[in-house]
């Protein structure tokens, strides 16, 4: 992934649940003071003095957060704009008739959940010496829980910060019996999200996308851009971005099976995605 794309993905871990965190400011901060090349060019440079001036005086009150969202969010129009406008000079597109009808897919949904564990670990970090983690409840006492994941319903992949990622990862690769009974494709989704040294996104919505022999896992927050993991064969999941509206891929990459992802997001996914019943959550994401 080249340093445009790395910018943007951060960018899209901020901008999926609709809002701004304070770490997720510092966080931003913090990729781009340890990249050069990223702070100077596009889209880091755009965000890169707006991030200064929020940070100038140490704290960031709701102003600077919403004024945050809102520059984040312009990047990533921009960009789904600019990846459609490349598509179409590359490709020839022939107009469908009316009446002709696309060829349906066939898939299956399910709620995609993280597996309740009667383990309680304590794991040391120099900003919390006792990051506590009760798996049964998926709870943990670093910031980043406290601050975006406390809401979220027990069991929901929302509520896996990056020390409950870690933990549930080794706990599976030490346990294969137990991770066996985890559902389909959490094991590749957390060791991609170990490696990154992130949690999973802290959104309301996840589901298991079954096409014929095909895992896939979708996850959604309040806009209509969704994030799709496809596993890959080092065992790891690449996630890839999918806007529901506009119909089209985020930072201009897609997976090899995106012709019939996309025949599947056009046939009424958004709505059936949303009418699927979970448990609530807290507050709305």
């Amino acid at each position: 992934m080249d340093t445009k794309l790395d910018t943007l993905s951060v960018i899209r871990d901020i901008t999926s649940d609709g809002g701004v965190t304070d770490e997720e400011v510092i966080n931003l901060a913090m990729f781009l003071n340890d990249n050069l090349e990223a702070r100077e060019t596009w889209p880091g440079i755009a965000v890169y003095e707006v991030l200064r001036d929020v940070l100038e005086d140490g704290e960031i009150d709701d102003f600077e957060r919403e004024a945050m969202l809102h520059v984040l969010e312009g990047i990533e129009i921009l960009s789904a704009g600019q990846a459609a406008d490349d598509a179409a000079e590359e490709t020839t597109f022939t107009a469908k008739k009316e009446t002709d009808e696309e060829p349906g897919v066939e898939y299956e949904l399910s709620d995609f959940t993280l597996p309740p564990l009667e383990v309680e670990t304590v794991r040391e970090k120099l900003d919390e010496p006792l990051a506590v983690m009760r798996l049964v409840h998926h709870e943990c006492r670093c910031e980043n829980w406290k601050q975006a994941r406390e809401s979220f319903f027990d069991a929901s992949p929302a509520r896996a910060c990056a020390c409950i990622v870690g933990d549930l990862f080794e706990l599976g690769k030490s346990d294969p019996k137990t991770a066996m009974q985890w559902p389909r494709s959490l094991l590749s989704i957390l060791r991609k999200a170990k490696a990154s040294g992130r949690g999973l996104e802290p959104v309301g919505e996840w589901k298991s996308l079954t096409i014929g022999r095909s895992d896939f896992v979708v996850s959604k927050g309040k806009t209509d851009w969704c994030n799709i993991y496809v596993p890959d064969s080092n065992g790891s999941a690449e996630r890839f971005s999918y806007h529901l509206g506009f119909q089209r891929w985020g930072h201009g990459v897609s997976p090899s099976a995106a012709k019939t992802l996309e025949t599947v997001f056009r046939s009424g996914f958004k709505e059936k995605f949303e009418s699927t019943n979970c448990p609530p959550t807290s507050q709305a994401q």
